[in-house]
Protein backbone atom coordinates (compact mmCIF):
# COMPACT_ATOMS: atom_id res chain seq x y z
CA UNK A 1 0.00 0.00 0.00
CA UNK A 2 1.30 3.37 -1.02
CA UNK A 3 0.84 6.36 1.20
CA UNK A 4 -1.56 8.37 -0.80
CA UNK A 5 -3.76 5.69 -0.29
CA UNK A 6 -3.25 4.91 3.32
CA UNK A 7 -3.75 8.77 3.66
CA UNK A 8 -7.55 8.28 1.91
CA UNK A 9 -7.78 5.61 5.18
CA UNK A 10 -6.04 7.82 7.75
CA UNK A 11 -6.67 11.48 6.59
CA UNK A 12 -3.91 12.49 9.96
CA UNK A 13 -1.22 10.45 8.74
CA UNK A 14 1.75 12.51 7.74
CA UNK A 15 5.18 11.32 6.67
CA UNK A 16 8.21 12.29 8.96
CA UNK A 17 12.06 12.00 8.28
CA UNK A 18 12.68 10.49 11.65
CA UNK A 19 10.89 7.71 13.73
CA UNK A 20 9.20 8.81 16.91
CA UNK A 21 9.01 7.29 20.32
CA UNK A 22 6.13 9.60 21.59
CA UNK A 23 3.39 7.87 23.75
CA UNK A 24 0.57 7.18 21.46
CA UNK A 25 2.08 7.43 18.59
CA UNK A 26 2.67 4.77 16.12
CA UNK A 27 5.39 4.74 13.24
CA UNK A 28 5.76 2.93 10.60
CA UNK A 29 8.75 2.86 8.03
CA UNK A 30 8.05 4.29 4.84
CA UNK A 31 10.73 3.88 1.88
CA UNK A 32 13.03 6.84 3.17
CA UNK A 33 10.79 8.49 5.32
CA UNK A 34 8.39 6.88 8.22
CA UNK A 35 4.27 6.99 8.03
CA UNK A 36 3.60 8.78 11.36
CA UNK A 37 -0.52 8.06 12.81
CA UNK A 38 -2.01 8.66 16.07
CA UNK A 39 -3.54 5.63 17.90
CA UNK A 40 -6.20 7.17 19.20
CA UNK A 41 -7.93 6.19 16.55
CA UNK A 42 -6.62 2.98 15.31
CA UNK A 43 -8.35 -0.32 16.89
CA UNK A 44 -5.89 -2.64 18.32
CA UNK A 45 -6.51 -4.89 14.79
CA UNK A 46 -5.70 -1.77 12.76
CA UNK A 47 -2.51 -1.62 14.16
CA UNK A 48 -1.74 -5.16 13.91
CA UNK A 49 -2.63 -4.84 9.94
CA UNK A 50 -0.17 -1.56 9.52
CA UNK A 51 3.25 -3.40 11.59
CA UNK A 52 2.45 -6.19 8.91
CA UNK A 53 2.03 -3.98 6.00
CA UNK A 54 4.65 -1.86 6.96
CA UNK A 55 7.02 -4.08 9.19
CA UNK A 56 10.28 -3.02 10.92
CA UNK A 57 13.22 -5.25 10.99
CA UNK A 58 13.53 -6.76 14.33
CA UNK A 59 17.65 -5.98 13.28
CA UNK A 60 16.86 -2.39 13.09
CA UNK A 61 14.92 -2.48 16.52
CA UNK A 62 17.56 -4.05 18.38
CA UNK A 63 19.90 -1.74 16.96
CA UNK A 64 17.75 1.17 17.51
CA UNK A 65 16.99 -0.07 20.76
CA UNK A 66 20.81 0.02 22.19
CA UNK A 67 22.33 2.51 20.34
CA UNK A 68 23.75 5.08 22.24
CA UNK A 69 23.41 7.55 19.27
CA UNK A 70 20.31 6.60 18.31
CA UNK A 71 18.80 7.96 22.11
CA UNK A 72 20.78 10.73 22.04
CA UNK A 73 20.27 12.17 18.48
CA UNK A 74 16.33 11.18 18.18
CA UNK A 75 15.26 10.86 22.28
CA UNK A 76 17.61 13.22 23.58
CA UNK A 77 18.73 11.47 25.95
CA UNK A 78 22.94 12.06 27.08
CA UNK A 79 25.74 10.54 26.17
CA UNK A 80 28.25 9.13 28.36
CA UNK A 81 30.66 12.03 29.97
CA UNK A 82 33.51 10.32 28.57
CA UNK A 83 32.19 11.14 25.02
CA UNK A 84 34.41 14.22 24.01
CA UNK A 85 35.35 16.17 21.09
CA UNK A 86 34.57 16.58 17.77
CA UNK A 87 32.13 13.95 15.80
CA UNK A 88 29.98 13.82 12.38
CA UNK A 89 27.40 11.97 10.88
CA UNK A 90 27.88 9.79 7.61
CA UNK A 91 24.05 9.50 6.33
CA UNK A 92 23.40 7.08 3.47
CA UNK A 93 20.13 6.13 1.19
CA UNK A 94 19.97 2.43 -0.31
CA UNK A 95 18.39 2.62 -3.69
CA UNK A 96 16.08 -0.79 -2.41
CA UNK A 97 16.40 -2.76 0.79
CA UNK A 98 18.96 -5.63 1.13
CA UNK A 99 17.84 -9.12 2.70
CA UNK A 100 19.33 -9.09 6.22
CA UNK A 101 22.14 -11.41 5.65
CA UNK A 102 23.43 -8.99 2.59
CA UNK A 103 22.43 -6.11 4.90
CA UNK A 104 24.58 -6.61 7.35
CA UNK A 105 27.60 -7.51 5.27
CA UNK A 106 27.05 -4.00 3.27
CA UNK A 107 27.01 -2.14 6.80
CA UNK A 108 29.95 -4.08 7.99
CA UNK A 109 32.15 -3.26 5.02
CA UNK A 110 31.04 0.37 4.66
CA UNK A 111 31.92 1.31 8.49
CA UNK A 112 35.28 -0.05 7.58
CA UNK A 113 35.98 3.01 5.26
CA UNK A 114 35.74 5.68 8.48
CA UNK A 115 38.47 5.05 10.66
CA UNK A 116 36.82 5.88 14.63
CA UNK A 117 34.05 4.94 13.34
CA UNK A 118 31.70 4.89 16.86
CA UNK A 119 28.60 3.31 15.67
CA UNK A 120 26.10 2.77 12.44
CA UNK A 121 22.96 1.00 11.96
CA UNK A 122 19.95 1.33 9.83
CA UNK A 123 16.56 3.38 10.28
CA UNK A 124 14.68 1.99 8.10
CA UNK A 125 15.05 -0.65 5.36
CA UNK A 126 17.10 1.58 3.47
CA UNK A 127 18.21 4.97 5.26
CA UNK A 128 21.03 4.35 8.28
CA UNK A 129 23.84 6.86 10.37
CA UNK A 130 26.79 6.07 10.84
CA UNK A 131 28.89 8.38 13.28
CA UNK A 132 32.31 9.27 13.15
CA UNK A 133 34.85 11.03 15.79
CA UNK A 134 37.62 13.32 13.89
CA UNK A 135 40.80 12.28 12.99
CA UNK A 136 43.47 12.84 10.59
CA UNK A 137 43.18 9.91 8.86
CA UNK A 138 40.42 10.09 6.17
CA UNK A 139 39.73 9.87 2.82
CA UNK A 140 38.94 12.72 0.10
CA UNK A 141 35.57 13.01 -0.77
CA UNK A 142 36.73 11.99 -4.28
CA UNK A 143 38.07 8.61 -2.60
CA UNK A 144 35.04 8.01 -0.56
CA UNK A 145 33.21 8.45 -3.92
CA UNK A 146 35.27 5.70 -5.42
CA UNK A 147 34.76 3.28 -2.51
CA UNK A 148 31.30 3.60 -2.32
CA UNK A 149 31.33 2.82 -6.70
CA UNK A 150 33.22 -0.32 -5.37
CA UNK A 151 30.38 -1.32 -2.91
CA UNK A 152 27.68 -0.54 -5.40
CA UNK A 153 29.44 -2.72 -7.83
CA UNK A 154 29.81 -5.40 -5.04
CA UNK A 155 26.41 -5.56 -3.67
CA UNK A 156 24.83 -4.31 -7.09
CA UNK A 157 22.96 -1.42 -5.36
CA UNK A 158 22.98 2.28 -5.96
CA UNK A 159 24.02 4.40 -2.54
CA UNK A 160 23.84 7.87 -1.86
CA UNK A 161 25.48 9.02 0.62
CA UNK A 162 26.47 12.43 2.97
CA UNK A 163 29.33 13.14 4.33
CA UNK A 164 28.39 14.95 7.17
CA UNK A 165 30.49 18.46 8.88
CA UNK A 166 32.58 17.60 12.08
CA UNK A 167 30.37 19.16 15.19
CA UNK A 168 31.65 19.33 18.57
CA UNK A 169 29.50 17.62 20.78
CA UNK A 170 27.46 19.49 22.73
CA UNK A 171 23.68 19.42 23.47
CA UNK A 172 23.17 21.13 20.13
CA UNK A 173 24.53 18.35 18.10
CA UNK A 174 21.20 16.72 17.64
CA UNK A 175 19.73 19.98 16.10
CA UNK A 176 22.99 19.80 13.69
CA UNK A 177 22.74 16.66 12.78
CA UNK A 178 18.50 16.91 12.38
CA UNK A 179 19.31 19.91 9.70
CA UNK A 180 21.78 18.32 8.17
CA UNK A 181 19.43 15.25 7.42
CA UNK A 182 16.93 17.65 5.67
CA UNK A 183 19.60 19.35 3.57
CA UNK A 184 20.37 15.74 2.00
CA UNK A 185 17.35 14.32 2.19
CA UNK A 186 16.44 17.39 -0.39
CA UNK A 187 19.58 17.51 -2.60
CA UNK A 188 19.82 13.53 -2.99
CA UNK A 189 16.83 13.96 -4.54
CA UNK A 190 18.40 16.46 -8.09
CA UNK A 191 21.57 15.07 -7.56
CA UNK A 192 23.75 12.24 -9.48
CA UNK A 193 26.82 12.71 -7.17
CA UNK A 194 26.33 9.54 -5.03
CA UNK A 195 28.83 11.43 -2.30
CA UNK A 196 27.78 14.28 -1.38
CA UNK A 197 29.23 16.92 1.77
CA UNK A 198 27.96 20.56 3.27
CA UNK A 199 30.10 22.59 1.01
CA UNK A 200 28.85 20.84 -1.71
CA UNK A 201 25.21 21.42 -1.41
CA UNK A 202 24.96 23.95 1.40
CA UNK A 203 24.43 26.97 -1.47
CA UNK A 204 21.55 25.45 -3.36
CA UNK A 205 20.16 24.26 -0.53
CA UNK A 206 19.73 27.61 1.44
CA UNK A 207 19.27 29.77 -1.75
CA UNK A 208 16.82 27.72 -3.51
CA UNK A 209 13.78 29.21 -2.30
CA UNK A 210 14.67 32.93 -2.15
CA UNK A 211 15.35 32.86 -5.80
CA UNK A 212 12.59 30.82 -6.37
CA UNK A 213 10.21 33.56 -5.76
CA UNK A 214 12.84 36.12 -7.35
CA UNK A 215 11.26 37.50 -10.88
CA UNK A 216 14.47 38.96 -11.57
CA UNK A 217 16.00 35.54 -10.96
CA UNK A 218 13.53 33.86 -12.71
CA UNK A 219 14.56 35.79 -16.18
CA UNK A 220 17.81 35.41 -16.08
CA UNK A 221 17.28 31.89 -15.43
CA UNK A 222 15.63 31.90 -18.47
CA UNK A 223 18.33 33.98 -20.79
CA UNK A 224 20.59 31.52 -19.67
CA UNK A 225 18.61 28.26 -20.31
CA UNK A 226 19.02 29.55 -24.13
CA UNK A 227 22.09 26.81 -24.34
CA UNK A 228 22.26 23.62 -23.40
CA UNK A 229 25.67 23.58 -22.44
CA UNK A 230 26.31 27.06 -20.61
CA UNK A 231 25.09 25.27 -17.57
CA UNK A 232 27.53 22.73 -17.44
CA UNK A 233 30.17 25.58 -18.29
CA UNK A 234 29.22 27.38 -15.52
CA UNK A 235 29.06 24.25 -13.29
CA UNK A 236 32.60 23.11 -14.58
CA UNK A 237 34.05 26.63 -13.75
CA UNK A 238 32.56 27.02 -10.21
CA UNK A 239 34.17 23.85 -9.51
CA UNK A 240 37.36 24.55 -10.99
CA UNK A 241 37.55 27.97 -9.47
CA UNK A 242 37.44 29.31 -12.89
CA UNK A 243 40.65 27.69 -13.36
CA UNK A 244 40.68 27.27 -17.76
CA UNK A 245 43.13 24.66 -17.99
CA UNK A 246 41.58 22.66 -15.15
CA UNK A 247 37.59 23.27 -16.53
CA UNK A 248 38.86 22.65 -20.63
CA UNK A 249 40.21 19.55 -19.21
CA UNK A 250 36.69 17.97 -17.60
CA UNK A 251 34.73 19.21 -20.32
CA UNK A 252 37.25 17.41 -22.82
CA UNK A 253 37.58 20.43 -24.79
CA UNK A 254 40.78 22.77 -26.09
CA UNK A 255 41.52 25.16 -23.82
CA UNK A 256 40.85 27.80 -27.31
CA UNK A 257 37.39 26.39 -27.60
CA UNK A 258 36.71 27.04 -23.86
CA UNK A 259 38.01 30.51 -24.33
CA UNK A 260 35.67 31.23 -27.30
CA UNK A 261 32.73 29.35 -25.06
CA UNK A 262 33.32 32.34 -22.60
CA UNK A 263 33.24 34.84 -24.44
CA UNK A 264 29.90 33.72 -26.83
CA UNK A 265 28.23 33.00 -23.10
CA UNK A 266 29.91 37.19 -22.43
CA UNK A 267 28.56 38.33 -25.73
CA UNK A 268 24.79 36.90 -25.04
CA UNK A 269 24.52 37.38 -21.24
CA UNK A 270 26.77 40.23 -20.49
CA UNK A 271 28.00 38.04 -17.83
CA UNK A 272 31.67 37.42 -17.94
CA UNK A 273 33.03 33.98 -16.59
CA UNK A 274 36.12 35.20 -15.64
CA UNK A 275 34.90 37.64 -12.55
CA UNK A 276 34.09 36.01 -9.76
CA UNK A 277 30.67 37.97 -8.94
CA UNK A 278 29.61 37.43 -12.44
CA UNK A 279 30.29 33.50 -11.84
CA UNK A 280 29.04 33.32 -8.41
CA UNK A 281 25.43 34.75 -9.95
CA UNK A 282 25.39 32.43 -12.77
CA UNK A 283 26.10 29.82 -10.50
CA UNK A 284 23.34 30.51 -8.78
CA UNK A 285 21.40 30.31 -11.68
CA UNK A 286 22.11 26.98 -12.31
CA UNK A 287 21.29 25.63 -8.81
CA UNK A 288 17.84 27.01 -9.36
Amino acid sequence: MDFERLQTLYPNATLVETPSNESGILCLPYHTQWIKISTNELKLSEIQLLQALFPIKKETKKALSHSIWYQFLWQAKPLPSTKKGNYRVIQFTLSHPLDSENQFMWLETFSQVFPACEDYFFINPTTGILIQEETKNDFTLEELSGVIQALEDDFSIKVFCYIGHFWQLTTDFPKLFHEEQSIFNQQQQTTKNPVLSLPQIALAYYTKTSTEKSFLMKNLKDSLSEQVDWQELVQILWETQGNLSLAAKKLYIHRNTLQYRIDRFLEATSFSLKDRNDLTLCYLLVLI
